[in-house]
């Protein structure tokens, strides 16, 4: 019986570029908790994580060789992050009587899936260089990032009960900086800031266990209200 049995679903992209190959990028990927239709909020990180379907899944390796549709549906368990930022609402929710049923959504200001020992951004923009030759650059990142007016329409029109934040530090710094300034007068906005002031990557919070409480004692104002 695995501690995180909560079902991840995403939506995996296959590009073929001459110079890198076959770019993979990951959208819409969601963690559901239960049958219920509310989502209750969504989180923005860095860049996809460590998350993929079983390796056992036949389809999936096709995929990742080549073969088949250039887009695919899948299905798995919570990687590290993920676990983290589970434990960290089901801990909010059951310290207000509340119950999990619905769904979040993560989002993240690089979609990109890089190789192992790759550099995040450098990879990205490598990517995105690349794909602009193929007019295919924009699958590399989410279009209501682009700007102030797009970002809020966007949350304002989910209108969700919280909006988690959490970042890698020095990664995609511009990104960063934009989303945290068009950001910081929204109220259901939520992020644990360590002691340099940096928004932590919920990647820390299994380490750094006084910047998941950060993030939970926000969180326990919400679930009140549910």
């Amino acid at each position: 019986m695995r501690k995180y049995n909560q079902k991840v679903t995403a939506v995996m992209h296959r590009v073929y570029c001459d110079s890198l190959g076959y770019v993979f990028v990951r959208k819409k990927t969601k963690i559901t908790f239960g049958p219920g239709e509310q989502t209750h909020g969504l989180v923005i990180m860095s860049n996809p994580g460590s998350f993929s379907p079983e390796s056992s899944n036949h389809v999936w390796m096709d995929f990742c060789n080549g073969t088949g549709s250039d887009e695919l549906e899948v299905e798995g368990h919570p990687d590290v992050t993920m676990q983290n930022i589970i434990q960290a609402l089901q801990s909010s929710a059951s310290a207000s009587g509340s119950m999990l049923n619905g769904s979040i959504d993560i989002y993240n200001l690089s979609a990109v899936v890089q190789p192992k020992g790759d550099d995040a951004e450098k990879y990205h923009h490598q990517a995105e260089l690349a794909l602009s030759c193929i007019q295919q650059q924009e699958i590399l990142n989410e279009h209501w990032m682009n700007g102030q007016s797009e970002f809020n329409s966007f949350l304002q029109a989910r209108n969700d009960q919280f909006v988690i934040m959490g970042f890698v530090k020095k990664l995609f710094l511009k990104k960063q900086r934009n989303i945290q300034n068009w950001s910081r007068s929204l109220p259901n906005v939520l992020y644990a800031e360590d002691k340099s002031g940096y928004w932590s990557h919920p990647r820390r919070w299994r380490t750094e266990l006084w910047l998941r409480e950060q993030i939970e004692m926000k969180l326990n104002n919400y679930f009140l209200n549910f």
